[in-house]
């Protein structure tokens, strides 16, 4: 079975990681199942939010599950976070570079903006 992908929603992946396991495991005992699944499942997802979940130490395949799509939420609401930050500072140095353009202007070579009382 092939690793999550980066941009593969968790339910996606989740549903075709069920498929696999349901094939691979056939006709071996539910114990046997069980751990596999929360063995394989576990390797298969992308590192970080394997990290999240291991640190959570499922008990179960099912518990894996449940903390992994709540830890992936997070990650998410994380890098939505993130994205915002970076974009309120591309703003700040718009403007910043705005008010540069309009200094440079006003005070173009030659003249002394220390005189003025902008910055």
């Amino acid at each position: 079975m092939n690793p999550k992908q980066q941009h593969e929603e968790l339910n996606v992946f989740i549903d075709r990681f069920e498929k696999t396991a349901k094939q691979a495991t056939a006709g071996l005992e539910e114990p046997v199942v069980k751990q596999k699944m929360l063995e394989e499942f576990l390797l298969k997802l992308d590192s970080d939010l394997a990290f999240y979940v291991r640190d959570k130490e499922p008990a179960d395949y099912e518990t894996a599950v449940e903390h992994a799509r709540k830890i992936d939420v997070l990650l998410k609401l994380k890098k939505m976070r993130a994205t915002e930050n970076e974009n309120d500072k591309m703003n700040d140095l718009e403007e910043l570079a705005d008010r540069l353009a309009e200094r440079m202007r006003l005070y173009g070579p030659g003249r002394n903006p220390q005189n003025s009382n902008g910055w």
